[in-house]
């Protein structure tokens, strides 16, 4: 696993991504490593929402944070965010 995606390892942490257009993705942080499930709508630590188009900029960082909706812990998306970036 390179280094920086170890980071992402948890205990059951939980980040939903909120398309406007009604699609949705829980991602779970395990032991092992992060799960994603396709779903619309799931009780989430951290919830980013916007459309699919802005949500697929923000992991490319061609967006930032403010440019979408957070809801929950922030800090967890910024972690995210900030180990995805390879």
């Amino acid at each position: 696993m390179i280094p920086a995606l170890a980071e992402l390892r948890g205990n059951g942490e939980t980040l939903q991504l909120s398309s406007t257009q009604g699609d949705g993705w829980l991602i779970t942080r395990t032991p092992a490593g992060p799960r994603w499930k396709h779903t619309v709508t799931s009780a989430a630590d951290v919830t980013v929402a916007g459309s699919v188009q802005q949500l697929l900029l923000l992991f490319y960082r061609r967006l930032d944070l403010a440019d979408v909706t957070v809801s929950g812990e922030r800090e967890l998306i910024a972690h995210w965010l900030a180990h995805t970036a390879l």
